[in-house]
């Protein structure tokens, strides 16, 4: 594992990366076996629990507690998101800003991560597909829905010591893949975790990956917490991100605007 992923702990991403290509096979992984629905969950009525209408944006602010090795630091975070896929992630620390920047076009995703220094750093495509808005479940469960992904039921399960149904979700390219070996639909994947009683998402988790080895799977997972309604929409107050089952990241909300019509030039890569 490179330097990138020890210092920055958390996902930060390429400068000007568009329609990554596949990278080389790796023997062994297989697809989720598709399951037979368990309950009344679905990952619509998960959607329609956070937000019975359209949400287009989110934008979000608070407070923010980054571990990364022996780097323990707080500061103030602000996130956005469009659910045409573009996000925005800004943590001004005392050191400086980091940034983690999604743009996405109809050209493809463009993607930076930007140290404290104000240095862009560029990672490989194959860390542009997981999930650009991990940090808001409407927008992420909004864009995967609308854009025809593959759902599939995985069953009753349990995260964080909680009872939750756990769907998995991955995008199908429109170009061939190879036979065996790492897959879009292996880098693309994205498991939600429901509360039944709720049909709201508790958790997600996906993988990251070394800039040399797109077969090395790192577990990210994001939990969510402490839900409000903010003009209509569930909106998770409390947001903590775990990488290689640490925590890196942990977000407490003091502010939620929704749908205000965020223009896509915040999300421009210098």
């Amino acid at each position: 594992m490179n330097d990138f992923f020890v210092r920055t702990s958390y996902i930060l991403l390429s400068a000007l990366l568009v329609a990554p290509s596949l990278p080389t096979p790796v023997v062994g992984y297989q697809s989720p076996a598709p399951a037979a629905p368990s309950s009344a969950v679905t990952l619509q009525s998960a959607l329609t629990a956070l937000s019975p209408t359209p949400t287009t944006d989110v934008s979000l602010s608070g407070s923010v507690h980054s571990i990364a090795g022996s780097d323990d630091n707080t500061g103030t975070a602000t996130l956005k998101a469009l659910s045409s896929g573009s996000a925005r992630v800004d943590m001004a620390f005392t050191s400086g800003t980091v940034s983690e920047i999604y743009s996405s076009s109809t050209s493809g995703i463009a993607a930076a991560w930007v140290d404290a220094t104000g240095k862009s750093h560029q990672v490989p495509g194959h860390n542009l597909l997981a999930e650009p808005a991990w940090f808001s479940p409407v927008v992420s469960l909004s864009r995967r829905l609308n854009s025809g992904q593959v759902v599939t039921d995985i069953g009753a399960d349990e995260r964080f010591g909680i009872k939750v149904e756990h769907f998995s979700v991955y995008e199908v390219p429109n170009f061939p893949q190879p036979a065996v070996g790492v897959t879009y639909q292996h880098l693309s994947q994205l498991d939600y975790f429901l509360d039944p009683a709720t049909s709201l998402p508790v958790s997600i988790s996906y993988n990251i990956h070394p800039d040399s080895n797109a077969g090395q799977d790192i577990p990210v997972a994001v939990e969510f917490s402490d839900y409000h309604a903010v003009s209509g929409v569930q909106i998770p107050f409390h947001i903590q991100k775990f990488i290689n089952g640490t925590l890196a990241l942990d977000i407490q909300l003091q502010n939620a605007v929704v749908n205000s019509g965020i223009s896509i030039s915040a999300f421009a890569i210098q």
